[in-house]
C-alpha cells in the first residue's frame, strides 16, 4: 500500500493544495471519499520534513492512526493530554499545562495536520486553541489562533460528526468563532481517484448518502 501511495503523482488540484500549504497558509481540505485527501496529507508531511518543520498529524479516532507507521500520528486527545475530556474545560487545560511532556509537545510543533476534523467538536477545537495560547513563550502570539501555529484541517463533513457527551454538545468545529478566525481558506477536491471507471454507480451512491438522500437505485 505504501509503495503504491508513494508512487502516485499529484493531480492539479492536489498540487495546488500542497503549494498553498507550503506558503504557510491555514486551510480546510475537504472532498468526497476517494478524492485523494490522504495522498495530500502524505505530501504535506514530506514537505514539512524537507523544511525541517515539526509536524503533528492527528486523528479523532485511534484506529485511523494505524494507516501510518508507529509514532507518526496520534489522536487529538492524546496529543493534547485531554484523556477522555470528561472534565470541565478549565480543569482539562490546567492538567495539560501542568504536564511537562504535553506542554513541550505543544510548544515545539510548527504545523498541525488534523485529519477526520469532522469528528472533532467545537469544544475540543477551542480547548486546544487555549492550550497553545497558554503555553506559547512569545506573548504577542497569544492574539493569533493556536498561537500562530499553521493549521491544516482535513475531513468529509457530510459523513462523520462529533459524538456528544455530558460536557460536549457535539457541535461541528466550524461553529467555533476560533475556526472562522483561523481558517479563511477552504479547498474541496472533486476528482474521484480511488474508483475505477466501472464504479460510477457506487461513487454516485456514496455522494447521495453523504447528502442524506438514498434513492432506490442507491
Amino acid at each position: 500500500f505504501w509503495r503504491y501511495v508513494e508512487g502516485m503523482n499529484l493531480t492539479k488540484g492536489q498540487s495546488e493544495v500542497l503549494q498553498f500549504v507550503g506558503q504557510g497558509h491555514n486551510l480546510l481540505l475537504t472532498g468526497q471519499a476517494g478524492t485523494g485527501k490522504f495522498l495530500v496529507i502524505r505530501s504535506i508531511i514530506k514537505e514539512c520534513h524537507r523544511k525541517n518543520l515539526s509536524v503533528a498529524v492527528f486523528y479523532s479516532s485511534g484506529i485511523a492512526c494505524k494507516v501510518y507507521p508507529r509514532g507518526v500520528a496520534s489522536t487529538v486527545h492524546s496529543f493534547y493530554g485531554l484523556g477522555s475530556a470528561d472534565l470541565p474545560n478549565k480543569q482539562l487545560i490546567e492538567r495539560a499545562v501542568d504536564n511537562s511532556i504535553t506542554a513541550k509537545r505543544i510548544r515545539n510543533v510548527d504545523v498541525i495536520v488534523w485529519d477526520e476534523a469532522s469528528m472533532s467538536s467545537s469544544r475540543i477545537f477551542e480547548i486546544d486553541n487555549s492550550l497553545h495560547n497558554e503555553l506559547t513563550l512569545v506573548p504577542e502570539f497569544k492574539q493569533f489562533p493556536f498561537a500562530g501555529k499553521q493549521l491544516v484541517l482535513v475531513g468529509e463533513f457530510l459523513l462523520l460528526r462529533p459524538v456528544p457527551n455530558r460536557f460536549d454538545r457535539g457541535n461541528f468545529l466550524f461553529y467555533s468563532d476560533v475556526f472562522n478566525f483561523a481558517i479563511s481558506h477552504r479547498y474541496e477536491l472533486t476528482e474521484i481517484l480511488r474508483h475505477s471507471c466501472g464504479e460510477e454507480g457506487f461513487v454516485s451512491a456514496l455522494k447521495k448518502l453523504g447528502l442524506g438522500y438514498c434513492s432506490s437505485e442507491s
